[in-house]
């Protein structure tokens, strides 16, 4: 059985508008990685996005750009590393329970971001050959690991490098060819080639 792994991770900048003054920013950073090399980076920043939005997007993206080269059929073994228990802990803890009240919690409330969640739910169960298996890092920022040492800390940091690099990029070039709502435009493309609802 083949395997990689998956390192994804997001950024925010006035995260929930908690200033109504300043805009918004979200990015994600992602990364597949195997045998200790990274294959394919990716990277963006949109506006009016969350942090949480970020994180799970980092991972769809990444694992989007996966199976679309996919073509082989033969069974992998994808493991992805995120320092966010949000995403981490939403798929091997809350996905199947969501799922089974119609997309609401155990309290009765709507699963927040349920688009992404809906998308994330169809492509992990979309390829019967591939397994995927979500472990949750913790974060080190400051802390210097070499790839020796730990490479799930280390590219960890490196998809938080990513992120965080989008962010600033994003606080200092705030204008962009496509509208603010790029990102909703994107999950809903996402949402219509997938049959989603």
């Amino acid at each position: 059985m083949k395997e990689l792994t998956i390192y994804s991770d997001g950024g925010s900048f006035n995260n929930g508008f908690k200033d109504p003054n300043k805009p918004m920013y979200g990015s994600y950073g992602s990364i597949i990685v195997k045998d200790g090399k990274i294959l394919h980076e990716y990277k963006d920043w949109y506006e009016n996005i969350t942090n949480n939005q970020g994180e799970l997007y980092g991972f769809i993206r990444a694992f989007l750009q996966f199976l679309k080269a996919y073509k082989s059929k033969e069974p992998y073994h994808i493991t992805v590393v995120s320092d966010s228990q949000y995403l981490i802990n939403g798929v091997n803890l809350y996905l199947e329970n969501w799922k089974k009240k119609n997309w609401h919690t155990a309290s009765g409330d709507d699963v927040k971001n349920v688009e992404l969640w809906k998308i994330i739910d169809f492509l992990i169960n979309s390829e019967p050959n591939i397994t995927l298996e979500f472990v949750w890092q913790k974060g080190h920022k400051g802390k210097k690991v070499t790839q020796e040492e730990n490479p799930n800390i280390y590219f960890n940091e490196y998809c938080d490098s990513l992120a965080t690099e989008q962010i600033q990029y994003a606080i200092n070039n705030g204008e962009r060819f496509f509208p603010p709502d790029a990102f909703d435009n994107t999950i809903k493309t996402l949402m219509e080639t997938f049959n989603l609802e």
